[in-house]
């Protein structure tokens, strides 16, 4: 008995991926190419480049920060801990919560 219900279920899972169609042909890809852009430094030193394409407004950003124990010298390995320590103080001017804002 079963065998049988394990032959019936097996010819049936068969049938059932005998009968799933192949996706069609993949496109040729259309062309692309990134128009020119301009580039240009903020007061504080940041560079940014802008490129126009199409009509909606896109936003793209990459910071890279060299911050941490892996960016400080051997000598230099209390930086970063007294850096974070004073973000969460705060400033004279910010708090602590306006600043992680």
């Amino acid at each position: 008995m079963r065998i049988r219900i394990l032959a019936c279920f097996l010819a049936a899972f068969s049938l059932i991926a005998q009968e799933r169609e192949a996706p069609p042909p993949l496109g040729t890809p259309k062309p692309f190419a990134i128009p020119a852009g301009e580039t240009f430094t903020l007061p504080n030193g940041m560079k940014l480049t802008l490129a126009q394409y199409g009509a909606v407004p896109l936003l793209s950003v990459h910071a890279d920060i060299a911050f941490g124990h892996g960016s400080e010298s051997a000598d230099r390995v209390w930086i970063s801990d007294f850096l974070t320590e004073m973000m969460k103080e705060g400033t004279a001017s910010l708090t602590a919560q306006q600043i992680a804002n």
